[in-house]
């Protein structure tokens, strides 16, 4: 489809759902396309975005659509049949929905000019098996890899500060991750429902864990939390049903309540068991032994600070 000179806007949604469009021609005249609710998600046989080269805002990288100093990815047209691709590495940033629901990408290769994923980038990329994030990535933004089920290896270099709500939420099948010193908050929903997630490694460094970060997570069996960590959100853990161990080096960080709640069911929530908080507000040793016995029959967990 070639767009005709004159064109000004493409507005949000502009063309999605034309599974029939296969390229896309756009002229100079251009100056504005919707980024949030992509104009084209859905347009599962596009596999070209052309943009004339006298357009003063917008460019393609060998039909991917960037902004004019190609340092914005913008869209990726999901109608590409390459198994791989390498950002070209003038990239700094990925744009919101940017691989949206790209079905046939295995690999995709990010260099250490990024430093921002933007919200939904690669949601629902379900054949999408591996990222290594540069060291110069300092955000991943909300849903960024959302449903991305085929992923098995995921690598966060030292240099990441947040990771976005339900960055990596659905995941299932990722089994371990570590999360660098350099992250001060893991977002709501961060690692929801990665039902194969059997090791995280929290480095000292990371000040917060949001509401329901690993909420789901079946399969998680221990996890070890850094005197570094001030804030636990609420329900951070919860069904975690596999869950033994639970490890505070340090004095225990403070928390809203509930926060392995409903790991196992039936099961009464620690604050049905404990006063509330009780467990998690004193770092100096565990208080009342009984009823800390009622936790490790019913919910089968050891909960353990370690003083350094």
């Amino acid at each position: 489809m070639n767009l005709a000179e004159g064109v000004k806007y493409i507005d949000k949604m502009a063309f999605q759902g034309c599974t029939g469009l296969t390229s896309l021609h756009i002229p100079s005249t251009v100056t504005l396309i919707g980024e949030d609710d992509s104009p084209f998600y859905a347009c599962s046989s596009l596999t070209d975005i052309n943009v004339l080269s006298s357009n003063t805002v917008y460019t393609d990288i060998d039909g991917v659509l960037c902004d004019k100093t190609m340092k914005q990815l913008i869209f990726y047209p999901e109608g590409k049949t390459a198994l791989a691709y390498t950002v070209s590495n003038v990239v700094n940033a990925i744009g919101n929905d940017a691989f949206k629901k790209c079905l046939n990408l295995i690999t995709v290769s990010i260099p250490e000019t990024v430093s921002n994923i933007g919200d939904y980038a690669f949601l629902n990329c379900i054949t999408l098996q591996a990222v290594t994030f540069p060291s110069g990535m300092t955000n991943v933004g909300k849903s960024a890899f959302q449903g991305c089920t085929g992923m098995k290896t995921l690598t966060i270099k030292a240099g990441a500060t947040t990771i976005g709500e339900s960055s990596f939420a659905g995941c299932t099948g990722l089994t371990s991750v570590v999360i660098p010193k350099s992250v001060s908050n893991i977002g709501i929903k961060a690692f929801s429902g990665c039902n194969k997630l059997t090791s995280v490694s929290i480095q000292k460094g990371v000040s917060n864990i949001s509401n329901y970060a690993f909420e789901n997570c079946t399969g998680l069996k221990c996890v070890t939390i850094p005197d570094s960590v001030s804030e636990i959100g609420t329900l951070a853990f919860q069904k975690c049903s596999n869950l033994k161990f639970a490890f505070f080096f340090g004095a225990s960080p403070s928390t809203t309540t509930d926060l392995f709640s409903a790991r196992l069911q039936p099961s009464k929530s620690i604050t049905d068991l404990l006063q509330k908080d009780l467990l998690l507000r004193h770092g100096k040793g565990i208080r009342h032994p009984r009823q800390v016995w009622q936790i490790l029959l019913r919910m089968c967990i050891s909960i353990v600070w370690v003083q350094e």
